[in-house]
């Protein structure tokens, strides 16, 4: 008998924690799942432990990634579908988690709402602290490209979970490293609605790296393929700036920052003289920008 969810977990070095992560799992008030385990060529011991844990545990799945997938969480994730057999598929990071309930609360949204694929908000740790990730329902006309660009909403991987049915006519798009999740979202969509789990059971782990590694050419990839869905030239607009902020003050030597400019221009936006320093002058803007930061850190300890 299929089980009711299948757990997709991707795995790259995970051998200090993956124990645990299985555990997590296994401690779920709700005991209908399986568990894939896709691993994405780890240089650790993450597959010596996957292969242990698998010859102890009847629901557990490991796979490995072949050579010719592409390397990344995205294909791992598309393996880890191929090889499900759950009505729904959950999908999960492995440094993230579940509180115990979580299945549980999905299953009965599930059969409340007959809903086929759900996202959530989630707790956030990150060089903050922990705080609560609110997210929200998808407005009426709202596009699900400005969805996913506004400020405001939060659809993140391990808050995800898709009826088997949509997530085997769907990949995670294996070409692009950032924003994968987003297309991912988009792509989704056009077959089912998505419905909001107003839900406070999901945790999630951001690394102290997690936006110096933003890929802005994969950025641009997402945008330019998607841009035509939105219906909100503020989203747009914005998520072009804020973007092009964060490129500036985290990798200033990423020469895609005029590829942002001209995206601008050719929405008929002026530039205000704080954004003409940004796109001009980009050593000064992030100088300038760490100065007023600094400041603004001083003051606030006066």
């Amino acid at each position: 008998m299929k089980p009711f969810f299948s757990i997709i977990i991707p795995t790259y070095n995970c051998a200090d924690f993956i124990r645990q992560t299985v555990s997590m799992i296994e401690q779920q008030s709700f005991s209908d799942w399986e568990l894939v385990i896709v691993d994405d060529g780890s240089t650790d011991k993450t597959w010596e432990t996957l292969e242990e844990l698998q010859s102890s545990k009847a629901k557990l799945k490991v796979f490995q990634r072949p050579e010719d997938r592409a390397k990344g969480p995205s294909a791992c994730r598309n393996i880890g579908v191929e090889n499900a057999l759950g009505q729904y598929i959950s999908f999960l990071d492995a440094d993230d988690g579940w509180s115990p309930d979580r299945l549980q609360n999905a299953f009965q949204f599930t059969k409340e709402t007959e809903a086929k694929a759900i996202y959530s908000g989630a707790w956030v740790i990150d060089r903050k602290g922990k705080y609560f990730r609110e997210s929200r329902a998808i407005r009426q006309g709202e596009s699900l490209f400005d969805f996913t660009i506004n400020g405001d909403c939060f659809a993140q991987t391990s808050t995800l979970i898709v009826n088997s049915n949509i997530a085997k006519q769907v990949a995670f798009p294996e070409s692009i490293r950032f924003h994968e999740d987003f297309a991912y979202f988009i792509e989704v969509g056009k077959f089912v609605p998505w419905f909001y789990f107003s839900s406070k059971d999901v945790l999630v782990h951001w690394e102290e790296n997690h936006l110096k590694n933003v890929n802005y050419e994969d950025c641009l990839f997402f945008y330019k393929k998607f841009k035509n869905m939105s219906v909100e030239q503020i989203s747009r607009i914005g998520y072009l700036k804020y973007t092009a902020h964060e490129l500036v003050t985290r990798q200033p030597k990423d020469n895609k920052l005029k590829d942002y400019q001209k995206l601008i221009e050719a929405e008929g936006i002026s530039l205000s003289l704080r954004e003409k320093i940004l796109f001009n002058w980009p050593r000064l803007y992030k100088s300038i920008f760490y100065l007023s930061t600094k400041l603004k850190s001083l003051n606030g300890k006066n």
